[in-house]
């Protein structure tokens, strides 16, 4: 399963919904005004998992009806977005815990820089602001949590491909990142223009 994660606002939404209008199914239908298609899923596993009923923001809409949250240990699609997973070693550690590096997931880390990413969520702030306390972060301690994360991603033994923000923006070559981990998805030229928009507000 390819994890498409990093930190919010790091362009997990755009490649997410590469993979979306690609064909790929993701899962999830969720979105809101600064991005989407969250696993709702992998969402309510850590929300239960934390006991934190702010995670990963307050109005979450969590899972349908008889739907237990710890379907995530059993989840088998090709491809999902969980874009904090690099916000916090601990989500790393958790992950691991449940989906052991045995069970084949692969890593597109999306890294962006990191006071852009302050600089992003404050101009939505009045969205941001309903995020769990846990995704509160200045441009210090969210440098601090994505490259310890990443360094346990790789530590645990996981295959992970980092691609920076500016890559996906300006060129086409995703199948590069996804290649370097044997990733066997791939990415149409023809999907990526029509899907990236430098001019969209969730990239500001």
């Amino acid at each position: 399963m390819l994890v498409i994660c990093g930190t919010q606002r790091s362009g997990t939404t755009a490649v997410a919904s590469l993979f979306k209008a690609e064909g790929y199914n993701l899962d999830s239908d969720l979105w809101d005004e600064v991005g989407g298609l969250e696993n709702e899923t992998i969402c309510a596993f850590y929300r239960e998992y934390l006991g934190d009923n702010t995670f990963p923001f307050t109005n979450f809409p969590g899972l349908p009806q008889g739907t237990d949250a710890r379907d995530f240990t059993f989840l088998d699609l090709p491809v999902v977005k969980f874009s904090m997973l690099c916000m916090n070693p601990a989500f790393v550690t958790i992950w691991s815990k449940f989906r052991p590096p045995e069970f084949g997931d692969e890593f597109l880390v999306m890294n962006r820089n990191k006071d852009a990413v302050f600089e992003s969520k404050r101009h939505s702030w009045e969205i941001f602001k309903q995020d769990s306390v846990l995704l509160h972060q200045n441009p210090e301690t969210l440098r601090w949590n994505f490259a310890t994360s990443l360094g346990l991603l790789k530590d645990y033994g996981y295959s992970v491909s980092v691609m920076p923000f500016e890559d996906l923006m300006e060129n086409f070559c995703i199948n590069d990142y996804l290649i370097s981990m044997g990733c066997p998805l791939r990415i149409c030229e023809e999907t990526w223009e029509k899907v990236i928009d430098p001019r969209k507000v969730h990239f500001k």
